[in-house]
């Protein structure tokens, strides 16, 4: 009897995993269908929860942020902003007018920002504050405003020699400044008030050393060689 009995319980084993195979494929097929039905394509929605959860794990600890730019924007056209760059005696700020492109997206439009920033002045009356070797890593804006800004360890390494507190505050507030400007804002989007600046993850200890980054910072207009502040204009593509 005991054979019989372990084939029957056997049987009984493959029937339950076939059942259970047939109630996840169907679950599956139900899935994709409805995506379907929505418009969406289920290849394109599973890349985007996989990119949704690794932002989630880059994300800087007790925050959450509401939007990211993920993939870029379609662009609108150009708009005239203002790049925060270094007078050539590197003791004041100089704006430098630039055409950008400019998307719905307020992080899509601070990421292109930052990187003409970091790429520096077409001109040899403005001087860079950032080395062109560095990286933007993330972006991150939360509900209250706040722009986390995470670069990467170039920032520290290219600038270990520069500790005045001059060089280290316009490195920081052009950053500020250059992202918080209404230019840069969208209609969809919470207006950015300040700016959290991040190295690989993490608040840098080292440096700068005149500057604390302990906490989000504001724009500061001391640093500025004049008050320029012209209004940016949208220029139609």
């Amino acid at each position: 009897m005991k054979p019989v009995r372990r084939y029957i319980m056997r049987q009984f084993m493959l029937a339950l995993w076939g059942l259970f195979t047939l109630i996840l494929l169907f679950t599956v097929s139900l899935l994709i269908y409805t995506i379907i039905q929505d418009g969406d394509e289920p290849l394109a929605t599973l890349r985007a929860n996989v990119e949704e959860n690794l932002g989630a794990a880059q994300t800087p600890a007790g925050s959450a942020p509401a939007n990211e730019a993920r993939r870029p924007a379609t662009p609108m056209g150009e708009r005239e902003i203002l790049l925060y760059f270094s007078n050539p005696e590197g003791v004041r700020l100089r704006p430098q007018p630039i055409s950008l492109p400019y998307t719905e997206s307020i992080v899509e439009n601070c990421r292109i920002a930052l990187e003409a920033l970091i790429a520096g002045p077409a001109s040899d009356q403005h001087a860079p504050i950032l080395p062109d070797t560095v990286r933007v890593r993330a972006l991150y804006l939360l509900d209250n405003g706040e722009l986390v800004v995470d670069l990467s360890r170039e920032l520290l390494t290219e600038n270990a020699l520069f500790t005045s507190l001059s060089q280290e505050s316009l490195l920081v507030y052009g950053i500020v400044n250059t992202l918080t400007q209404g230019a840069l804002q969208s209609s969809r989007d919470t207006q950015i008030r300040q700016v959290r600046i991040l190295v690989e993850g993490v608040r840098p200890e080292t440096y700068p050393m005149h500057v604390d980054l302990s906490d989000p910072l504001p724009p500061d207009n001391r640093w500025l060689e004049s008050a320029l502040t012209a209004p940016a204009r949208m220029l139609h593509g």
